[in-house]
């Protein structure tokens, strides 16, 4: 670590930068108590950087300090200013230090240009490769960057979790990863593809036919997030639909901010039975109603057997009134696995809150499984908009 300390600092200085002063204290207590450090996460949001966030000369440093690093895993310098230039930087210390498998580069400023070296360097770096890639909130990574990465991910047999989340990703990026996964990118256990632009309904169900032959042949894949992906039931049917010619993998399934409405139960129910490992549901901020939420508390009932996996559950914000959160409540005493159940922002009335006041009572006296108490936070508002807090959170 000794020498680690001493090459960032002169990074810094050949870049004529002030050094980042946190890091410099998180190694020196490191050096002090003879032990390693494993993580440089430098994340703009923190206190130390928010008005100091990292740009490309302080990018720069930290690759002079990381290429001859054995030690540093991950780097992450989310919510940071780094641009194409600064990227490029980085993208040398990736291609030298082999240690380093986890980038995580939200929200900063980087485009088409520090993608393309970014994926050069992994492409010509030896041994083991980048295990995670997070590029998520980089607007100025549009197809050009996703096509890429989808021509590096045919013969990247290393990365396990990709986030292209809330970049300018269309259709023909979406295109691009998924021809590599049903062509034999069988490594991917993560992927996040929230919020892609498309220019109209046709390319959002072109993108869905597309993932779901991704999904069959993805053997690996445990981790989907379709967020404000234009899902709505027909098209929630079709990604789990006929052309998967076996269950998946999938643990945890993202469907939030989407178009999911009322009539959902027959797509609930085929994604539950091409789901029986999932262990995270998340449908925040859908129009699922009442119908829907009877519709999933009966289908998750039926399926309890086949997916006693299942631990969380997010309906947030769906539209949900009495009748589908006292289903729900159903579900809560019924399971005992699952440990968290999100339904704020629905509009509660005393009888639902009554049955999932009972129900989480009930869990506690039937001798549920260690750790198997529900954490049900609630936030309800009445007919005229005031606020009501229900007290039935269990830990």
């Amino acid at each position: 670590m000794e020498s680690l300390l001493a090459s960032y600092r002169e990074g810094c200085s050949r870049s004529n930068v002030a050094p980042v002063q946190s890091l410099i204290r998180e190694l020196q207590a490191v050096i002090d108590a003879g032990t390693v450090l494993h993580e440089f996460r430098l994340r703009g949001g923190s206190k130390e950087l928010f008005n100091s966030r990292i740009g490309s000369a302080q990018a720069k440093a930290l690759a002079f300090a990381l290429k001859d690093d054995e030690h540093i895993n991950t780097l992450d310098v989310s919510w940071n200013r780094i641009d194409d230039e600064g990227l490029e930087y980085l993208a040398e210390a990736v291609r030298a230090n082999t240690s380093l498998v986890r980038l995580l580069l939200t929200c900063n400023l980087i485009g088409d240009q520090g993608v393309d070296a970014l994926l050069t360097a992994m492409d010509r770096r030896p041994g083991e490769g980048v295990r995670e890639l997070v590029l998520r909130a980089n607007r100025g990574v549009t197809d050009v960057s996703v096509m890429r990465i989808g021509k590096s991910l045919r013969s990247n047999t290393f990365l396990r979790a990709l986030d292209l989340g809330h970049t300018y990703m269309g259709l023909k990026g979406i295109m691009a990863i998924c021809a590599a996964m049903v062509e034999g990118q069988n490594s991917l256990e993560v992927l996040r593809l929230d919020s892609p632009i498309f220019t109209g309904p046709s390319e959002s169900e072109a993108a869905i036919s597309y993932l779901c032959k991704a999904i069959n042949s993805a053997p690996a894949l445990r981790e989907l997030s379709l967020a404000q992906f234009h899902v709505d039931q027909d098209s929630l049917l079709r990604l789990f639909g006929q052309d998967l010619t076996k269950p998946t993998a999938l643990s945890h399934v993202v469907l939030s901010s989407n178009r999911i409405s009322d009539g959902c139960g027959p797509a609930l129910q085929r994604m539950f039975e091409m789901c029986p490992g999932l262990e995270v549901l998340d449908m925040s901020a859908n129009w699922i109603g009442d119908e829907g939420g009877v519709a999933l508390a009966e289908v998750m009932l039926s399926s309890a057997t086949a997916n006693a996996n299942l631990k969380a559950v997010d309906l947030s914000s769906n539209r949900l009134g009495d009748p589908g959160l006292s289903a729900v409540a159903q579900v809560v005493q019924e399971m005992p696995n699952l440990l968290s159940v999100k339904m704020w922002g629905n509009r509660f009335g005393k009888a639902s809150a009554e049955l999932l006041a009972c129900a989480l009572e009930a869990r506690q006296t039937q001798g549920a499984a260690p750790g198997a108490a529900a954490d049900c936070v609630l936030y309800s508002s009445t007919p005229r908009g005031e606020p009501q807090f229900w007290s039935v959170a269990r830990s």
